[in-house]
């Protein structure tokens, strides 16, 4: 397989080649043929790529269609892929599980407050992408890192994260407090 692809490449860069030669001006640098040879290498792995998208395309469509989710139909002529009643059924169930599992991906913003703001969580593994989430969202909102679940920031805690935290099942992993004289904190204001 190794030879065969070697030989195979090539040939494609001999038939580059030979392009490049052919289709530059009479006397041309070795630049300008370098550089026409690199266009066509370029242009032919557009190509290449596009075939293989469209391969994949038509593979996923062929799976779909052994699965009984799509059908092809003929209408005035034209050919086109329609949902099955499976297939219909199917995506209620996928769309149904999205919604349920899908984190909300809007901005909060992060108010300036006088006293410190401790937010504490426990998600568990399985539940990675929330936990993910939540530290995406909090790095959002300013807060800082003291460990790896324990953030601490003089923000207050926006009321829409409170409800999306409660939404997304995230509620009961999370303790948030507010501390009022700073302590051993105040190294980090």
């Amino acid at each position: 397989m190794k030879v065969l692809e070697f030989l195979g490449e090539g040939a494609l860069e001999m038939a580059d080649i030979w392009l490049a030669i052919t289709t530059a001006p009479y006397g041309s640098s070795h630049s300008r043929l370098q550089a026409q040879k690199m266009k066509i290498e370029k242009a032919r792995k557009e190509i290449f790529e596009n075939i293989k998208e469209r391969e994949n395309l038509y593979n996923l469509i062929i799976n779909l269609r052994k699965q009984g989710l799509v059908s092809r139909k003929e209408k005035t002529g034209k050919k086109f892929w329609q949902l099955t009643p499976k297939g219909e059924k199917e995506l209620k169930k996928l769309k149904a599980y999205y919604r349920k599992n899908n984190l909300p991906e809007r901005k909060y913003s992060s108010d300036a407050s006088d006293a410190f703001t401790i937010i504490i969580f426990d998600v568990p593994e399985k539940e990675r992408r929330k936990r993910d989430w939540l530290r995406k969202k909090l790095v959002e909102m300013k807060f800082k890192k003291l460990q790896g679940s324990v953030w601490i920031g003089k923000y207050r805690v926006p009321e829409q994260f409170l409800k999306d935290l409660n939404e997304s099942k995230l509620i009961e992993c999370v303790e948030i407090f507010t501390v009022g004289k700073a302590g051993t904190l105040k190294k980090l204001s």
